[in-house]
Formats: structure tokens, sequence, C-alpha cells
């Protein structure tokens, strides 16, 4: 299953990068094999056509977070783990459905192409050619062993921060940065900004009643949690795995899991399929529930 979902993911990888250059600079040129893709796109994005560039893209945006959460309502029903009273099983890590496997590997294909469908009318430019072939280091995630090794996810998550498909998040997530570092001028919480050189994510505390969360490159810590080594069983390394999930999946994986885990159990829950996998990043915490991931 996971193979049919990277299939499926890498074309609608493509068709949704291409739809974005349809949709936001319908004079851009892209590459032959492209084409046919955009004969069949173009109509559709001509109805976007009398809209700022700004707003077709908030509109893409939240299109494909749609498709992503869509997909994410059966993987999550296929857990068992519907309602915050469910029995989890008897094991740990837990053992992934079919489900699943398809909806990581269409993420994985979909992180795998749509940069290069948005960097297509630029690819004649050496290094926006160079990026464009390393951002389909996603792909490669179908196998285990590669998508568990550290510098392999390192270099993903490096990467968000040069692949124009993570930017819109890397905005909101330095925005609320900034916001935290002024309320911390005035409540003593200003302190402790870290790089965490294996990913490229910057962790900083954040004011109460904040607990722990993701956004982009950007990870916050709550006066209620202890920050600790980046690649060890602790709040620190499970928010560089939702990091670590935007790379790898796009960022409409992680918008998706979200809006589902708050559909359903009305809080950021361990039962959530988003929550399982980030809890896998490094050494996942003694007794957490985790999907074998990004480790063993």
């Amino acid at each position: 299953m996971t193979f049919i979902g990277l299939f499926i993911g890498l074309l609608y990888g493509l068709f949704s990068g291409v739809l974005l250059i349809s949709m936001a600079a319908p004079a851009a040129i892209v590459p032959a094999f492209l084409v046919p893709l955009l004969s069949v796109i173009a109509p559709i994005a001509g109805l976007f056509s009398a809209l700022p560039a700004w707003l077709s893209f908030v509109i893409w945006y939240f299109f494909n977070i749609l498709v992503f959460w869509l997909l994410s309502i059966p993987t999550q029903s296929s857990t068992g783990l519907t309602s915050t009273a469910s029995t989890p099983p008897g094991v740990n890590p837990l053992p992934p459905t079919g489900m699943q496997n398809f909806f990581r590997g269409f993420g994985f294909g979909t992180a795998g192409t749509i940069n290069i469908a948005i960097f297509s009318p630029y690819l004649a430019l050496l290094p926006i050619l160079i990026l464009s072939i390393a951002s389909a280091l996603p792909i490669f995630s179908v196998f285990t062993a590669i998508r568990q090794n550290t510098f392999y996810q390192g270099l993903m998550s490096w990467m968000n921060w040069l692949l124009p498909l993570h930017w819109f998040g890397n905005l909101i997530g330095f925005v609320i940065f900034l916001v935290f570092r002024t309320v911390g001028l005035f409540s003593g919480t200003g302190a402790g900004i870290r790089l965490d050189l294996t990913s490229g994510v910057i962790e900083s505390r954040a004011p109460a009643p904040v607990t722990a969360f993701n956004v982009a490159v950007f990870t916050y810590i709550g006066p209620a949690s202890t920050p600790g080594p980046f690649l060890s069983g602790n709040v620190s390394s499970h928010e560089v795995g939702h990091a670590i999930n935007s790379a790898a999946m796009t960022p409409f994986y992680t918008w998706g899991t979200v809006i589902e885990e708050f559909r359903i159990f009305g809080v950021a829950h361990r039962f959530s399929i988003g929550q399982q996998t980030a809890e896998s990043r490094g050494l996942p915490r003694a007794g957490a529930l985790y999907a074998a991931m990004w480790s063993p």
C-alpha cells in the first residue's frame, strides 16, 4: 500500500504544483513534460485568473490541506483509536494499518514532486535545478532503513528553509516566534532559544498556557515542559518530529492530521496518527505510543 500511495502522491504533487503555477502565474512557461498536465489544469486555474496571486495561493494552500485532511479521516479511523475512550493495542510501536501505509506513501510522493513542479518555470537556472532534484529526497522515505537514518532526516528537515512549499509555514512560525519573544520580554519567559543542528529547527520558550507545539521550522516549549536533547526521549525531540513529518510528507500532512485530531479528541492527543509519527523522532519517550516511522 505504501508504494501505491507513493505513485498516486507523485502524480498529485505534480498536479498540485502545476495548479499553483497556473493560478498564481498563468504566463509562466513550464517544461515540455508538464505541458500535457498544464493543458488539463488550465481551465480550472482560469476560474481564479482574476484573483490576486496571493489570494490564489491561499486558496491553493487550503485546498491541499483539505485533501490531506480528507485522507486523514479514514486513516485515523483504520487505527481504531477514534475517541479518548479507545483502547490502544497492547504492542508498542503501534503496527501500521494498510491505510496508514497508503497515506504515508501519498505524503512521500507529494512532497517528492510538488516543489519540482513549483520550480518548473525556472529549471534552466542551475541552482534551481539542483534544488529541485534535491527536493525529491522524501521519495526515499518509503524505505525504512533510509527514513530511520538521522542524517537523512536532517537533510530533509534543513531543506524546509529552502523549498517554496514550506515558506508560508515558516513565515507563520516566525511571526509566532516574534510574538512570544515580545511577550517574554515582559513576562520573564524570553530565555531559551536553541537551534537543533540535526534538523535545522529553532526551539524557543513560550509563555503560559502554552505546553508545546510546532509550526514549520519553529518549535515552542511552554514553562510546564522541560526541553531536552533533540535526539532523546523528551518534548523537544517530539516537536522536531512534527517538522520532519512536514518535510517528508508536506506541511499539509501536519495540518490535515491536526484538524482530524482536534475534530475527534478536542485537544492534542497521543492517539492521533500525527502525534505517533512525531513521537518516533530520536528516542520515543518511555511509555509513549508511537509508530515506527523515524526510529524502530
